[in-house]
């Protein structure tokens, strides 16, 4: 992305294009819940029963597993979408601060970006502090200007990745959460498209496997149950979900224990209210084992009143070439890189799953 084109986009279609997903999205959860509740539902309350009753039950029951898994779809594809759009009118506010501070300086902005210097008077020409005062301000606001078109650019590259996995056929077929909870969890697009158990294992696999197993040991060592069970139960291969206890986390965890207060306190009153899914992440410094075992989260908090609910999701998965995520490195075992990792999932040698709990709380 040049100059020029991030200067003057217009995000609108984007943000119109996002909200069509959302909508989308709700309308596939309410045709989900009406197929659940009116026509298997409907059946198991008839009193229909004998061979022909569990065919008929046996054909329409994966249709209802369909609808759910096109309502994460959906919501995943308006998550992507509104995500760029934020990213790209968050560098375009950077590139368009740093063009009008220049003009506030009289230096002058090309059509390209590149910035020239005013005309000095002539005791600052012959000043060398003075010219490198304006050298140091032209290099500061050219570098925030290439910062900007640097992270339009990565967030273009990163919606153009993300949609063909969104949109793909083996999208359908994931093993989404969709009976944990009401209301769909952030699946990011990097989480698609990762098939179990279809390439054979190679000597550097095995390697790899041991190197984890490795680290599972050192967890318990170090004392970090929470991040040394996960990763052990992903190396048994089982690929079950795994249920938490939110409340005990954040007894654990002060930063999400603030986290969920901040969210409670944006809802005041007596009503009903649903904070929808968000996002966070663990402290390294305030608790290792939390941070190990999960990093990055998602919490929920939905109730009526001075009660409420928090639910706890995360998709235990290791990165992929393309998310860049940092390696793993432990005594006596070295560095890891997390694509080695995750490919342990593609050879069958390990598996992704759930992290789900949900817990009840007073105000």
């Amino acid at each position: 992305m040049d100059f020029a084109s991030l200067k003057d986009a217009r995000f609108d279609n984007l943000k119109t294009a996002s909200r069509a997903w959302l909508t989308y999205s709700r309308y596939l959860q309410g045709s989900a819940e009406l197929w659940a509740n009116d026509v298997v539902g409907g059946i198991d309350r008839s009193g229909w029963k004998g061979v022909a009753s569990q065919a008929a039950a046996n054909e329409i029951t994966p249709e209802g597993h369909r609808l759910k898994a096109a309502t994460f779809t959906a919501f995943s594809i308006y998550n992507t979408l509104a995500q760029a759009e934020q990213e790209l009118r968050r560098a375009q506010k950077d590139l368009h601060d740093a063009e009008s501070e220049a003009h506030s300086l009289r230096i002058r902005v090309g059509d390209d970006g590149s910035l020239t210097m005013p005309s000095l008077a002539a005791a600052d020409r012959n000043d060398p502090e003075s010219r490198k005062a304006w050298n140091v301000t032209l290099r500061r606001l050219s570098d925030a200007m290439r910062k900007a078109l640097d992270d339009a650019t990565r967030a273009d590259r990163r919606l153009a990745d993300a949609l063909p996995k969104l949109f793909a056929e083996k999208a359908w077929r994931e093993d989404l959460p969709t009976d944990l909870s009401d209301a769909p969890p952030l699946w990011p697009a990097t989480d698609y498209g990762r098939p179990w158990g279809t390439e054979p294992s190679t000597a550097h696999d095995r390697n790899v496997r041991r190197q984890m197993e490795l680290i599972a040991l050192g967890g318990f060592a170090k004392q970090w149950p929470t991040a040394a069970s996960l990763l052990s139960h992903w190396l048994d291969g089982g690929g079950g979900t795994q249920y938490v206890d939110p409340k005990g986390i954040m007894e654990r965890s002060p930063e999400m224990r603030r986290e969920i207060e901040m969210t409670v306190a944006e809802h005041p009153g007596t009503g009903k209210f649903d904070s929808g899914w968000k996002s966070a992440n663990f402290d390294y410094r305030t608790n290792q084992d939390m941070y190990y075992a999960f990093n990055g989260y998602q919490y929920r908090v939905h109730g009526e009143g001075d009660h409420y609910t928090v639910e706890f999701y995360k998709r235990y998965n290791f990165g992929t070439t393309d998310e860049h995520r940092l390696p793993f490195q432990a005594p006596l075992v070295g560095t890891v890189k997390q694509p080695d990792i995750s490919h342990l999932h593609t050879t069958g040698l390990a598996r992704d799953f759930n992290v789900y709990g949900s817990s009840e709380h007073q105000r």
